[in-house]
């Protein structure tokens, strides 16, 4: 017989950006991942490459020295999805940021603790997005 164990939880919507995280087994939280989500625009014309490569490495320098490592192992992963061919000034590209932590402890999923500590890393991670020239919108049309 088949359970579902996976958990979602939002963290924050506004006009920039959509974030929610959540693991595969609540039950043993093993594993959390925070998804990050928005529309991006550059300001001005780049090498979008480059840049997307260089915010994808300032997010890992930053999480590496900020994380907090009683709750979380210093190991993580950092998926950035932001396709650079696509790239315009005039119009938004749909980027897809998520980043899994592992847990020292075991708190429950709905913990305030936990809540604090993915609220935390994820303002490490907006700061890092918004120190780049890109402009960030929660939603194409907006």
């Amino acid at each position: 017989m088949f359970c579902k164990f996976g958990k979602e939880k939002r963290v924050l919507k506004n006009n920039e950006f959509r974030i929610k995280y959540g693991t595969v087994d609540a039950l043993k939280l093993n594993s959390i991942y925070i998804v990050i989500e928005s529309w991006v625009q550059p300001t001005e014309v780049l090498n979008y490459e480059t840049d997307i490569r260089l915010m994808r490495r300032q997010i890992i320098l930053a999480l590496s020295k900020q994380l907090d490592l009683e709750t979380f192992n210093k190991h993580f992963i950092v998926d950035l999805d932001l396709r650079s061919s696509g790239m315009d000034p005039k119009r938004k590209s749909f980027m897809l940021l998520e980043v899994t932590l592992y847990p020292k402890i075991k708190p429950k999923f709905n913990s305030q603790i936990l809540f604090n500590n993915v609220n935390h890393v994820s303002n490490i991670i907006i700061e890092c997005l918004k120190n780049n020239k890109f402009k960030f919108n929660s939603s194409k049309n907006g």
